[in-house]
């Protein structure tokens, strides 16, 4: 199969590619900064921002086949790598929700249109806030992460209208920098999945690539953790 990276630079991201070429899987990432990938067989890296529909377009374009499936592995850029630090005043505060909104407009207008789309978010977005603690839930609602927590859910919308493309939208617990490990996947609400799990970027990554070569979790928004 043939997969577009969006975010390919990025931790997450990064894993997600490995994880495709290591599986065999063709791979075009479009990246902003020209050294931040590595070149190497099965990988085709296109210059350019998500946040310009022209710039995903193109880098579509240039895939040697047609793609299959389109990953996106952004985050919301912060001062800092902490989840708590303060929004980037440099970027938009919906700049995700820009990106998959430019990414979704790219799919259907490409020569051959991207039937689906896999998009990691986070624990927290949308009905899924009902399955956190109330530890947790000031944390979402009442701190800085209120602000990635609000272009998620923007995310969440657009995935929603989008009904003429497969969907499937990712939402992990804590993030940690472990080995890959065993995935339990529990409902959109994440209902039953405990106080304050974890997963690893590795697994996160895994998960995403299987979400989409195969079609189990189309039209879901499954909650993981390890």
């Amino acid at each position: 199969m043939r997969f577009f990276v969006i975010g390919g630079s990025g931790r997450t991201g990064q894993l997600v590619i490995d994880e495709a070429l290591k599986k065999g899987h063709q791979v075009t990432a479009l990246v902003r900064k020209s050294g931040s990938l590595s070149e190497r067989e099965g990988l085709s890296i296109s210059l350019g921002s998500p946040a310009n529909e022209a710039d995903i377009s193109k880098a579509i374009a240039s895939s040697h086949s047609a793609i299959d499936a389109v990953l996106v592995t952004l985050s919301a850029r912060r001062l800092t790598d902490s989840p708590f630090s303060a929004p980037d005043p440099n970027s938009p505060p919906d700049f995700m929700t820009i990106c998959v909104k430019n990414t979704l407009s790219a799919m259907r207008a490409a020569a051959q249109p991207i039937p689906k789309i896999v998009v990691m978010s986070s624990v927290g977005t949308a009905e899924s806030i009902k399955g956190v603690n109330f530890l947790m839930r000031m944390v979402f609602t009442h701190t800085n992460m209120r602000f990635s927590r609000a272009d998620h859910e923007g995310v969440d919308r657009e995935l929603r209208a989008a009904r003429d493309i497969k969907t499937v939208e990712v939402r992990p617990w804590m993030l940690t920098e472990t080995e890959a490990a065993e995935v339990k996947v529990y409902p959109d609400d994440g209902t039953g999945s405990g106080f304050m799990p974890k997963i690893s970027r590795s697994s996160v990554a895994q998960f995403m690539v299987e979400a989409a070569e195969g079609s189990q979790y189309d039209g879901r928004a499954p909650v993981i953790s390890n």
